[in-house]
This record gives C-alpha cells, sequence and structure tokens, in this order.
C-alpha cells in the first residue's frame, strides 16, 4: 500500500519514512508521527497510523490512531482489539485507551466486556465523564438501572456541566416517573450557566408541581408539552402515551427516529468519504433522502423527490427547522460537503460594528447536535467547531446566519476553569513561567513553550480569582465569561468579519481571511487573552500551518513577532534581546489590542 500510495502523496509519506527512519541521534516525538499523520489525506492515513505504530508501539497516541482506523475505517473491531490488547498494562489501563477499548466492547454488544475494560482506567469511571458516561450506557444495556443511575449521578457529583451525562441521567430520571431528580439535575446545569433564553416554560422547570392539572390538562400532558418544547421527543413521547395522547407520542417519536437515522447515514457518508473521496459528494442526498421523508411523512409534509433531490431535501429541511426549532445546516468544510445539525436554542439578530463597517446577522445557537463534521467521527467523537457562517436554507444571500454550537463550549469552559479550583497549580504555574523567563538566553529565537501558554491562561482567568467569595463562586464566574466568549467573540466577532468582508469585496485567500478574523478577535474581543491563548501553539510559532486556520495562526505569530522587532519603542514590556513566545503574557491589553490593530490595517493596504 505504501508504495502504491508513494505518488499520490509524495511529500507526506517522504516525511514520514524521514520520521520513521531517523538520522543518528534524532529522537522521534509523538508530535511528530502526529504531524505526519494528519499530514497525509485520509486515504494514506492507515498506513500512516500503522507505520506510527509500528514505530512506537507503547505510544497512547500512536495505539488509538491505529486501532481508531481499525475500528472505524477498517470496519475490523476484532483487530482493534487485538492491537489494544497488546499494549502493556500502564498503557493499556490510561483512560484514553480503557474508554477506546470500552467503547468498542459497548459497541459489538459486549457490556460486560466494555465494564471490565473501564475498570482497569487509573481511577474509577465515575471519577471522568466519559468513561462514566459509557460505563452508564454498559450498565443498561445489562438491565441494570438502579447502578447506571448511581453511576451517572456520582459523575455528576464531579462534574456538573457534562452535558450528555446530564441529559441521559435526565432521561432515565423522567422514564422513572422521578421527576424530582429530573428537576434537580436542571437546576445543577442552571448553577454553570445553562439557560434556554427562549423557553416559557423555563422557570416550570424549578416546580415541578406548576405542570399539575394547568389548564385542565393532566400532569403527563403538561409535562409532556414542557418536554417536547426543551427538545426530549424520548422523554416526551413517553408522558404523551401516559397522557392518551398517542398521535402526539408518534410525532415525538418519530423525530427522535430521525436524529438517530441521520447520525447513521451521516456515519456512513463520512466512511465511504473517506475511502472513496470526491465522488461520493453527491451520494449525500441520496442518503438523506429515506430519514427526510420518513419524518415528512410523520409531520404531513411533502416528501422529498423529484430531479433536484437536493433542492427539495434543501426545502424540507426549512420546513423542519420553522416547524421544530430544529436545524441542519449543509456546506462545505475545507471544500467538501458536510453537514451540521441540531436544536435551535436561541435565533436573534446580531449587530456587527468592527473597523468602521456594519451591519446586522441572525445568530443561531445549536445544542444537543448528533453530528459535528468529518473531524468529530473519524478521530474523537467530540465536536469540535465552535461556530461556521452559512446561508439559510434557501441560499440566499441576505439570509447568511452565525451557526454557534453550544455543546463543545460548556466542556471547554470547564476544563480551561478548573484551575481556578486548584491554587497550588496556579502558584505552579506562575513559578515555571519565571523559570522560563530566567532561561531565556540573550539573542534566543525561542519557541512555543507551554509554561508561557499556561500563564497566558491563568492571566486570562485573573480577573475572577477576586470579588469572589468562594473558589467555586470565582469558577461559575469564569465559566459563564468563558463561554461568552465563544459565543459573543469566536461567532460574532470572528464569523462576523467573514460576513464584513463579503459585503464589502475584500478579497484575499482563505489563510488571510482567517487571519483579518483572528486579529479582529484581539481587538474587538472582550477577552483577548482567551482568543491569544487558542492561537498559540506549537505549529503556529514554528510556522507551521496545514489547514487555513492553522495558516493564519502562524502566519499571525510571525507577523507579530516581525512587529514588535520592528518598532520596540511601542512594547515597552518587551525585552528585544530575548523570545517573543516565552514573553507573550508580559503584553498588556493595551498594546495586544495596538498590535492587532497595526497588523490588520496592514492587510488593507499590503
Amino acid at each position: 500500500m505504501l508504495i502504491a500510495n508513494l505518488f499520490r502523496y509524495p511529500i507526506a509519506v517522504l516525511i514520514l519514512f524521514c520520521l520513521v527512519l531517523p538520522l543518528p541521534g534524532h529522537a522521534q516525538s509523538e508530535n511528530d508521527y502526529s504531524a505526519a499523520f494528519w499530514g497525509l489525506d485520509t486515504q494514506g492515513r492507515g498506513e500512516a497510523a500503522r507505520l506510527w505504530y509500528e514505530a512506537e508501539p507503547q505510544s497512547e497516541r500512536a495505539i488509538t490512531a491505529h486501532a481508531l482506523y481499525l475500528w472505524q475505517i477498517d470496519t475490523d473491531p476484532v483487530a482493534a482489539l487485538t492491537v489494544l490488547q497488546a499494549a502493556s498494562d500502564t498503557a493499556r489501563n490510561s483512560e484514553r485507551l480503557a474508554l477506546l477499548e470500552g467503547r468498542i466492547h459497548l459497541a459489538e454488544n459486549a457490556p460486560a466486556l466494555a465494564l471490565a475494560s473501564l475498570a482497569r482506567a487509573g481511577h474509577a469511571p465515575a471519577q471522568d465523564p466519559d468513561l462514566a458516561q459509557t460505563a452508564a450506557q454498559a450498565l443498561l444495556a445489562l438491565g441494570r438501572r438502579d447502578a447506571a443511575r448511581q453511576r451517572l449521578a456520582r459523575s455528576l457529583a464531579n462534574a456538573p456541566g457534562h452535558l450528555h451525562n446530564a441529559l441521559l441521567a435526565h432521561r432515565l430520571a423522567v422514564e422513572d416517573s422521578d421527576y424530582a431528580a429530573a428537576g434537580e439535575i436542571w437546576a445543577m446545569l442552571g448553577v454553570v450557566g445553562f439557560t434556554r433564553p427562549d423557553d416559557d416554560h423555563g422557570s416550570a422547570l424549578y416546580q415541578w408541581n406548576a405542570l399539575i392539572e394547568q389548564g385542565g390538562r393532566s400532569a403527563h400532558s403538561a409535562r409532556a408539552d414542557l418536554l417536547a418544547a426543551w427538545h426530549f421527543y424520548d422523554e416526551a413521547a413517553l408522558e404523551y402515551r401516559r397522557a392518551g395522547q398517542s398521535a402526539k407520542a408518534g410525532e415525538m417519536q418519530a423525530i427522535a427516529e430521525y436524529e438517530d437515522q441521520v447520525a447513521a447515514v451521516m456515519d456512513r457518508y463520512y466512511h465511504a468519504r473517506a475511502l472513496g473521496g470526491d465522488e461520493v459528494e453527491a451520494s449525500l442526498w441520496e442518503r438523506l433522502a429515506p430519514p427526510v421523508n420518513r419524518l415528512s411523512r410523520a409531520l404531513g409534509l411533502e416528501t422529498a423527490e423529484g430531479e433536484d433531490l437536493e433542492a427539495s431535501i434543501r426545502g424540507q429541511l426549512a420546513q423542519f427547522d420553522a416547524r421544530l426549532r430544529w436545524m441542519a445546516v449543509i456546506g462545505e468544510t475545507n471544500g467538501r460537503l458536510d453537514l451540521h445539525f441540531g436544536h435551535i436554542v436561541s435565533s436573534d439578530p446580531r449587530p456587527i460594528d468592527q473597523w468602521g463597517q456594519a451591519t446586522d446577522i441572525d445568530s443561531v445557537t445549536l445544542f444537543n447536535m448528533p453530528s459535528n463534521g468529518f473531524s468529530r467521527w473519524f478521530w474523537d467523537d467530540h465536536a469540535a467547531d465552535g461556530g461556521w457562517v452559512t446561508t439559510g436554507a434557501d441560499g440566499r444571500a441576505e439570509s447568511r446566519r452565525f451557526i454557534d454550537v453550544l455543546d463543545p463550549k460548556f466542556g471547554a469552559a470547564l476544563s480551561r476553569s478548573a484551575m481556578l479550583m486548584d491554587p497550588a497549580r496556579m502558584t505552579q504555574i506562575e513559578a515555571d513561567w519565571a523559570q522560563a523567563l530566567n532561561e531565556a538566553e540573550p539573542g534566543d529565537t525561542g519557541s512555543y513553550d507551554r509554561r508561557a501558554d499556561d500563564m497566558i491562561r491563568l492571566l486570562a482567568l485573573a480577573p475572577f480569582r477576586q470579588g469572589y467569595e468562594t473558589p467555586r463562586d470565582a469558577r461559575t464566574a469564569a465559566i459563564g465569561a468563558i463561554v461568552d466568549h465563544f459565543v459573543s467573540t469566536s461567532t460574532v466577532v470572528h464569523e462576523g468579519q467573514h460576513i464584513l468582508d463579503t459585503q464589502h469585496g475584500y478579497e484575499g485567500e482563505q489563510w488571510m481571511l482567517e487571519y483579518r478574523a483572528k486579529l479582529t478577535e484581539l481587538a474587538y474581543g472582550e477577552h483577548p487573552l482567551f482568543s491569544l491563548a487558542g492561537f498559540y501553539s506549537p505549529g503556529a510559532v514554528a510556522n507551521r500551518g496545514g489547514t487555513p486556520h492553522a495558516d493564519a495562526e502562524a502566519y499571525l505569530m510571525q507577523a507579530m513577532a516581525a512587529e514588535i522587532a520592528a518598532h520596540p519603542q511601542r512594547y515597552p514590556s518587551i525585552d528585544p534581546e530575548i523570545s517573543l513566545w516565552v514573553q507573550l503574557p508580559r503584553l498588556s491589553l493595551a498594546e495586544l489590542r495596538s498590535l492587532a490593530r497595526t497588523l490588520f490595517e496592514a492587510t488593507q493596504t499590503g
């Protein structure tokens, strides 16, 4: 296979050979192999993963890459399990590999083996939310419902913002008619800022008794309406059946099944795309037609058919959007068809006023998104995109929207804010950065330094370390700020710049458009340090990109260094004799914003 691919991916394979057969004295690193792995086209990744694994058979990342490819792309779970089971006890007992092995066993209808795999992790699954989620699913498959609920409850006590565990626990509570527990779950999520601003029934979530016999309706009917309004269709169907409303129960069940069917269709589509490339693009519409038409019939709508199947399906999706507050966005990701779909939490106009240009745009926030593109499906099953710009379902330019994903923001906010609960970690970060500054030598060009990266994140969180009675209060406030940063800066400011560039006819390569949007984040974002921490990476400092976003970040780092070197008097906090990268935390907010404005102005004239 490698010989066959040599002429198709010559540069990537040459890099890979250089890594696998290094010069004497050259020590390979996992980052090197990871770069080679992702540098190959998808059709070459299986070979890259295998070579990486053969070179470092006890590397967790190498084992993960090879096993994932065998399982997901080659659809060979036995081979994937063989690779995982050949790992050393130290590697195999890691959370990463234990979780992957458990998920494979669960997918192969072996829940008891899944539990055994999860139990090998370094600590109890209840401590890790992803491990707990898989363990709960395995317990349910074994009929151990009470144990599953207990496992989820222990996990949520440690990670209250883990949405998938909260949703599963909520569903089980409702099915068991334990409405008090269901209400407590929502109240807990409310602590970390989980809200549905457009929901008229929101206050009733915490007052279940208020739903009893309202307006002559039964308790089951009232609860069903509430659950349907919040997109929990399985639970709503159960309550409608209890209320004797079979038609509504059938509609709710059809919607819930539709989500599962579309998720399965997209998995198969991405699988085919990975193996077949561009020729499978057109088949997306044929793949989507059956579940779209099944839901259309259940809702009494016309089905999608005819010669122009794409236009017909897009029309159906627009009807689902209007009727169910459920959105499917079909567009392009890195030049290929992609689909993102989920429930609309809010939809409101947002004004944009940046660099002397202004417009309004529709901002849509999605929740509980079953699918988020190929990278999510292929790599780790976690949504990655924070937001993107698309046209509306009808494709008209004036219906352009921000699409903003709720789920991943909470995970990022929880992880980034965790250090506020750990004063010892904050002290260690400050000491590490001081050491990094002392180690920097005169004339040192430097490179990416994790100690500076940690310090940037710590400085971004600094405002929340004071003014709150407890660390938990500080962390809750920080979570809200981080989520708001993703929504208001990463989406409205960043994607808004793309809208303005399009409307005002700015022409440039995709990486340059991303570069301008990232500079706009630094200049107009409320928390520019959050953005800077996201841009600062080993690849960016090494001027190594590969995608439009990565290329933009690499150019941004290069441009920042050049501007500061050319005008040191403008940035007095920076020592021109040592590496900029270890000094990034020294930049004041005023200096950082001024630097971003100077670099953005250069794109207008350069």
